[in-house]
């Protein structure tokens, strides 16, 4: 899988930018224009976004897939991707902690990731995958977001939203007590059964509905204390 995203990300430019930083605030303003409530944790989860925006700044942009779900891999003797719609020129780390963690990789597997997309393993590559890991699930959890507003599917995403929040949390407070990791402990439920649908944030999906989504539990100032750890570890 390293080496095929590999050749992704060393392939010629391709049309359209995917910035996760501004994503996650593209799906907050169509999900307020269409009547659904942003849940507390974005306030927070936009700060933290801000820091690790800095520490990222100068990343040069790569064709990449941004959706490296199990459901979009077929495996036909050699790996391919499908499923194409979020691709884009973007930071070759949020590919990587997208596999990463949709995978629920532990620091093992993120080393073995590491070492076979690089060929080594080295201190700054660790840090960028533990922060763009949590960029990876920031975006998942808006995208469930704004599904409410625009989405004619049935299916719970106020509690997919909540559940990447709530995974926001963990993987900020894990990996600043180890310092090495971001473990998690649920798996990503974005299904192949949910994946076999079109579903997009543009214009000709909206329902014009209203949808209100119930606000989640601020951030306690535990975790943001262990955020604060985890970026100052990050930035050594």
């Amino acid at each position: 899988m390293a080496e095929t995203l590999r050749r992704i990300h060393e392939g010629p430019p391709i049309p359209g930018r995917f910035d996760s930083f501004r994503v996650v605030e593209a799906y907050a303003e169509t999900a307020t224009a269409h009547g659904v409530a942003v849940p507390d944790g974005f306030a927070w989860a936009q700060g933290v976004a801000g820091r690790i925006e800095a520490a990222r700044a100068g990343a040069d942009p790569v064709p990449c897939h941004n959706d490296l779900l199990n459901a979009n891999f077929l495996d036909d003797g050699a790996i391919r991707i499908v499923d194409w719609e979020y691709a884009g020129m973007g930071d070759r780390f949020f590919d990587l902690a997208n596999f990463s963690i949709n995978h629920e990789f532990d620091a093992a597997a993120n080393a073995a990731l590491l070492e076979a997309y690089f060929g080594e393993l080295r201190n700054e590559d660790a840090r960028a995958l533990r922060l763009m890991r949590f960029m990876s699930d920031f975006r998942e959890a808006m995208w469930g977001v704004v599904q409410q507003g625009i989405s004619e599917l049935d299916f719970d995403f106020v509690a997919y939203a909540t559940e990447h929040f709530e995974r926001l949390r963990r993987t900020a407070a894990l990996t600043a007590a180890t310092a090495s990791s971001c473990p998690t402990t649920r798996r990503c439920k974005r299904s192949s059964i949910l994946r076999s649908f079109w579903i997009s944030p543009s214009i000709n999906r909206l329902t014009g509905m209203p949808v209100h989504l119930p606000t989640t539990p601020a951030i306690s100032s535990s975790s943001t204390s262990s955020l604060s750890m985890l970026l100052a570890f990050c930035n050594s």
